[in-house]
């Protein structure tokens, strides 16, 4: 059960609920610089089959899908099923997240100049 909490005030129900696995071999490793990490996810739905074009990034211990990028992209694409913007200021994997989708656009806009 990823649901929020709602008898808690609204910041507090995105605090870290879980841990979610990052295989080293994928596109959020090298941004999360660890294997596990700890999530503020808070959903009543989840991915149930992965298409073809997209990669798990991360995953529960009861196998629900966190995170996922697309093979072969050229540019940064990586969703995740947590929440970022929540406690960004003090949440490590929150900050790598950000400052690597600023990179990302910062190399985009430069590579595509015109």
């Amino acid at each position: 059960m990823h649901a929020e909490k709602p008898y808690l005030p609204r910041d507090r129900q995105y605090d870290v609920t879980h841990c979610v696995t990052i295989p080293s071999d994928g596109v959020l490793f090298p941004i999360a610089g660890a294997t596990e990490a700890q999530v503020n996810s808070l959903h009543n739905q989840g991915i149930e089959k992965i298409a073809s074009a997209l990669k798990p990034e991360a995953w529960t211990s009861d196998g629900l899908v966190e995170a996922v990028s697309v093979i072969g992209a050229p540019t940064l694409q990586i969703g995740v099923q947590w929440h970022p913007e929540w406690h960004v200021a003090t949440d490590l994997l929150s900050k790598r997240l950000f400052k690597a989708f600023g990179e990302a656009c910062v190399a985009y806009c430069q590579r595509n100049k015109r």
